[in-house]
């Protein structure tokens, strides 16, 4: 993931984002945001969250014409352990995760610290 300073903001449309998270990606952001549509439109409240049954979430988008393998790699190589959804494998269901803005925001954090650190020691 390349992150552009000078493309990022606080009001940054999903488009914005995921051009933030695939930025050479195509086939992965588009895959990306027709997820996210689905989460909108389709997904089921449980315990307060939203949840997508796998297999459903992987037939709707090959109907929209993407690679089957292809949206099983982005959700599992990148979207997993990006935190940026939950796949509960026993339960054959996805979740939006918080864990993603969680973690940028720790890492910005601490880099605001070592850079003020720096600083310090001048």
């Amino acid at each position: 993931m390349e992150i552009r300073y000078e493309d990022v903001s606080t009001k940054m449309s999903k488009e914005k984002i995921l051009e933030q998270i695939f930025p050479t990606q195509e086939k992965y952001r588009s895959i990306t945001s027709d997820l996210f549509d689905m989460f909108s439109k389709e997904s089921e409240k449980i315990e307060g969250r939203h949840e997508l049954v796998v297999s459903s979430v992987v037939s709707k988008l090959q109907e929209l014409g993407h690679n089957r393998h292809t949206v099983y790699k982005v959700m599992n190589e990148y979207l997993v352990p990006m935190g940026i959804i939950n796949w509960k494998k026993f339960e054959g269901s996805v979740q939006v995760s918080k864990k993603f803005g969680n973690s940028l925001r720790n890492l910005s954090i601490s880099w605001k610290n070592f850079v003020d650190s720096l600083s310090e020691r001048s």
